[in-house]
């Protein structure tokens, strides 16, 4: 009830609420997934931003600094990599290979959900 409250003054909130089962409106768990997804809360919604977030005009650099290590722990965070070296270094050139490599080649990966770097240049 609280997150119906919450999106009563929000139009795509209560669109997305609508487009849920009834059964799914009930689980709290699939709301906030739906949700989420909706406003790109997702690990490659904070990978997206830690890659291509500026300086808002005005925003001092420690603020910006702020936001940037804020999408890049969320980011993390989600992906449910290990904070030691070696996965962080995984993770990090994993995208970047992701990136660089051709749409189609990319989104063919990313469905398979590749764990490791290793597994992916297999």
């Amino acid at each position: 009830m609280v997150i119906i409250a919450l999106c009563a003054a929000n139009q795509t909130c209560l669109g997305l609420l609508w487009r849920l089962s009834a059964e799914q409106a009930k689980d709290y768990d699939k709301v906030k997934e739906a949700l989420m997804k909706r406003y790109d809360l997702t690990e490659d919604g904070y990978r997206r931003k830690f890659r291509t977030c500026k300086s808002a005009e005005g925003e001092s650099p420690d603020m910006f600094i702020v936001h940037i290590v804020t999408y890049f722990d969320r980011w993390i965070e989600l992906s449910k990599t290990d904070k030691s070296y070696k996965k962080l270094k995984d993770l990090i050139v994993r995208e970047q290979f992701m990136d660089a490599c051709p749409e189609d080649l990319a989104a063919s990966l990313r469905e398979k959900d590749l764990p490791t770097l290793a597994r992916v240049a297999k």
